[in-house]
């Protein structure tokens, strides 16, 4: 689903726990968008002895929109002094104490059963904190349950004036856990499975008014010339 959207308004993630592929053999199957029929895909080598469909199904899925667009005054969270744990009504946050200055370890959101955790490192400042005409840089983690893999990426912040440039970008792209030799062979030869998250680009302005308020305007883009 990610490698084909052109016009993204989040990095859409598709967390397919204990999934498996489609057996070709005694399996009916018809796909069909709008009118138009079209006939799936064969995967290139046999798993479990078995020719495989190149489609996938799972009992048990979870979608993610990740940081979507956004064009509206963001909050302003109030965290006091050596507070290593913070809450709001749908996330929860992990913080760390740098030269006496809160900074974001880590973000999670739970969904039923299921935790999508975004980890910093090094942990992301305040954007209070980033002086003007400098970048502060990082890596980044989005990670659900281990069997799913993790998006790995950077990160860096710029200031100029009141107004700062927010950016992340999931470069190394998907790094899966395979447990079946025959899966670890796939995500080499299809690279398509690993790389398609890394032609994603966020980007971020973020302004502050008079009044103290600030306000983000954000947006995805694909790079062209990465996405194969």
């Amino acid at each position: 689903m990610g490698s084909v959207a052109e016009n993204p308004s989040a990095l859409p993630l598709v967390f397919l726990h204990d999934f498996y592929f489609v057996r070709k053999k005694h399996t009916s199957i018809s796909i069909s968008i709008g009118e138009k029929s079209h006939k799936p895909d064969e995967l290139p080598i046999p798993m479990d002895f078995s020719k495989m469909l190149f489609t996938r199904y799972s009992s048990d899925p979870l979608i993610v929109a990740f940081n979507r667009e956004t064009d509206e005054s963001i909050p302003h969270l109030e965290i006091q002094q050596g507070t290593n744990k913070l809450s709001t009504e749908d996330s929860h946050y992990s913080i760390k104490w740098v030269s006496g200055k809160p900074r974001i370890k880590s973000i999670e959101k739970t969904s039923g059963k299921h935790v999508i955790r975004l980890k910093f490192e090094p942990s992301y400042p305040q954007i209070e904190d980033i002086e003007e005409d400098s970048i502060f840089e990082g890596e980044f983690e989005i990670e659900g349950d281990l069997s799913a893999g993790k998006i790995r990426g950077e990160y860096d912040v710029k200031r100029r004036g009141d107004r700062l440039t927010l950016r992340m970008t999931p470069s190394f792209g998907w790094i899966p856990k395979a447990d079946k030799l025959s899966l670890k062979f796939l995500y080499i030869a299809v690279k398509m499975f690993k790389k398609w998250p890394s032609t994603y680009r966020w980007i971020a302005t973020i302004n502050q008014n008079e009044n103290g308020e600030f306000f983000m305007k954000s947006t995805w883009k694909r790079s062209k010339e990465d996405r194969g």
